[in-house]
């Protein structure tokens, strides 16, 4: 396979074809104690914190998912201009791993981190966020499909608003109808659900800029700075409830409130939490509170 890709030149669209379309991971609700205690051989988070950053960069932290062909697909997907991309990848097969760096290698703004260790996506994230240069990380999943239109910019401006701790974009299915707005919690029911669900995006439009109880979300974006003081995404937490749980850590703290801006829009290719893994993660959210 060769890349027709340059440093002068916009890359070239990468189709890789895929024989048998993988199986999606089960998630489980217990927690993922093995990655914690990786992600503290992984990362250090002092070093982050004394990391000077630049506010006209933003660094999108994209852990490689199985199928390679959607990080090419983000890239492609990303400004040249104003962007910073690190793809992370845990434990990939020798043929993806190469791929990855030869096209971090070669992209503007692009760099490959390889991590030896079998982690969860939240704890490839963090090996990201330490190493960001930019002042505002977007912390994308495997999951999340790239925008149609560009969204970190928005998105990092929010995110810098007084008040404010965590942005996330309206999160659409595959047919454009809402899968998240946020998380919401009501007086009844202690389980998190998922505000705006199964409306029309021209409803979540039309309410607009608000605030949300935390972000429900396979990208979120945040102050680079911010991320680095809540040490990132707890590694325990699978990927239903890592982004609820920095927003509500990020609250407790004190950095700020989670809002969703409707105007940026990322269709996710999973419904992402139905209602039973909901219900699990809260149960572990619970039991580590």
């Amino acid at each position: 396979l060769v890349l027709g890709l340059t440093r002068g030149h916009e890359p070239l669209a990468v189709d890789v074809p895929v024989l048998k379309r993988p199986e999606a991971p089960a998630t489980g609700f217990g927690d993922d104690w093995d990655s914690v205690v990786l992600e503290r051989q992984l990362v250090d988070w002092d070093a982050a914190a004394a990391r000077e950053t630049s506010n006209d960069l933003v660094t999108h932290v994209l852990p490689v998912g199985v199928e390679l062909r959607r990080t090419v697909e983000w890239l492609s997907s990303v400004p040249r201009e104003g962007s910073e991309l690190i793809l992370v990848g845990v434990r990939l097969r020798r043929a993806h791993h190469l791929m990855a760096a030869s096209i971090a290698a070669i992209i503007s703004g692009a760099r490959f981190v390889s991590v030896p260790a079998a982690v969860s996506t939240s704890a490839a994230t963090n090996v990201g966020i330490s190493q960001a240069a930019g002042s505002t990380v977007l912390l994308v999943r495997p999951e999340a499909m790239p925008p149609r239109q560009p969204i970190a910019e928005r998105l990092a401006e929010v995110a810098h608003e007084a008040g404010v701790a965590v942005a996330q974009p309206l999160v659409v299915d595959l047919d454009g109808v809402v899968v998240s707005a946020g998380a919401r919690f009501g007086p009844v029911n202690p389980h998190p659900e998922l505000f705006l669900a199964g409306l029309p995006t021209s409803d979540a439009i039309r309410i607009g800029q608000c605030e949300v109880a935390a972000p429900a979300a396979p990208l979120v974006a945040l102050r680079t700075d911010a991320a680095v003081a809540l040490r990132g995404l707890d590694p325990r937490f699978h990927s239903v409830l890592a982004e609820t749980d920095l927003g509500l850590r990020a609250r407790r703290a004190g950095l700020g409130r989670s809002v969703v801006v409707p105007e940026t829009v990322i269709t996710s290719r999973t419904p992402y939490a139905a209602d039973d893994e909901l219900i699990g993660a809260m149960a572990s959210l619970r039991a580590g509170s």
